[in-house]
């Protein structure tokens, strides 16, 4: 039982965390949300529970971009202001929180949802790496995200 609780416990705490980092990328000058209760709340109505039941088997590409699709209408019908790419950002960032960093999800999940890296982390990348030719010319093959 000790171990149930604590699993609860750090799937709160994940799931909390999730939203916080949705709701710190939504701060950004762009976004059309940015009060926490409406991010909140927003996230609240996606049906993320059905990328976490292990019990329902692993996940394939054509189911998740199914649920992506329907999870970003969802997000739209809720929160008018959420543009397409709005309401799927929301979405990657909670899952990038949830399953790359805490490990939550069916099976395949990890390989189906947007990769951990982004426009932004590249740009800095390739800024950084810029006077290192070889870690530069690693980066090229990421241009487009």
């Amino acid at each position: 039982m000790a171990n149930r609780n604590f699993e609860d416990r750090r799937w709160m705490i994940t799931r909390k965390f999730a939203q916080w980092t949705v709701h710190s990328a939504l701060r950004n000058p762009g976004s059309p949300i940015k009060r926490q209760a409406i991010i909140y709340d927003a996230l609240y109505v996606v049906p993320f529970h059905e990328l976490f039941g292990r019990d329902l088997g692993p996940i394939g590409e054509d189911e998740f971009a199914g649920w992506h699709t329907g999870a970003v209408d969802v997000l739209q019908a809720f929160e008018l202001r959420l543009s397409v790419g709005w309401a799927a950002k929301m979405i990657a960032i909670y899952l990038k929180t949830t399953c790359y960093l805490a490990g939550y999800g069916r099976d395949g999940l990890d390989q189906v949802i947007h990769p951990p890296l982004d426009d932004i982390l590249m740009v800095n990348l390739r800024r950084e790496f810029r006077y290192h030719p070889e870690i530069a010319a690693s980066l090229n093959r990421f241009r487009g995200w």
